[in-house]
């Protein structure tokens, strides 16, 4: 969240960003499977990854997430094994850094436990 409204505050505060599309990740590419294995890590446990059916999934989300469930599930079914490439867009337009995933899950263990 802090990388995020970092970029902001620099695109609405600076100039040139008229009709650009700046795409914000972390510093590194990682799948589910690595972000799982690396939460643990923070939290002193293993931390598994498994895979389930979309319809188990969506019978998971869909108290909460309703008829969007299925559809949130579908989108992001592809990133599993391909996630999203990193990009250098926070260090770019900030100056500083991207927060890695393990500085983000060390802060927030806490909310994890």
């Amino acid at each position: 969240m802090d990388d995020i409204t970092r970029v902001a505050a620099a695109v609405l505060l600076g100039e040139g960003h008229e009709g650009q599309v700046h795409t914000v990740t972390g510093p590194e590419t990682m799948t589910r499977a690595e972000r799982a294995r690396r939460h643990g890590t923070v939290l002193g446990r293993d931390v598994t990854f498994t895979r389930v059916s979309l319809d188990e999934a969506s019978a998971v989300l869909e108290p909460a997430m309703g008829e969007y469930a299925r559809w949130y599930l579908e989108g992001i079914a592809g990133m599993v094994d391909n996630p999203q490439a990193a990009t250098t867009t926070v260090a770019d337009l900030t100056g500083a850094p991207a927060t890695t995933f393990e500085q983000w899950a060390t802060t927030d263990a806490d909310a994890f436990r």
